[in-house]
């Protein structure tokens, strides 16, 4: 099968492009505590080849701190 690039968005972050194949490769991002609102918050995935299948595992976000 052949892979296909996705754009990921939560909130008002773009994250970038990621490139999806059948590696199911983890992908990790930093972003701003401020792209996070009390109650909800979108997140996007804008898959590039509209004919791609693509499965959506998870999405999870964890509190990061720094030392």
């Amino acid at each position: 099968p052949r892979g296909t690039k996705a754009n990921l968005r939560v909130g008002g972050v773009d994250l970038g492009d990621v490139d999806l194949d059948t590696s199911m490769r983890e992908y990790r991002f930093e972003m701003p505590a401020s792209a996070l609102r009390s109650g909800n918050t979108e997140a996007r995935l804008q898959i590039r080849d509209e004919g791609a299948p693509i499965d959506v595992d998870h999405l999870l976000i964890l509190p990061h701190t720094r030392s």
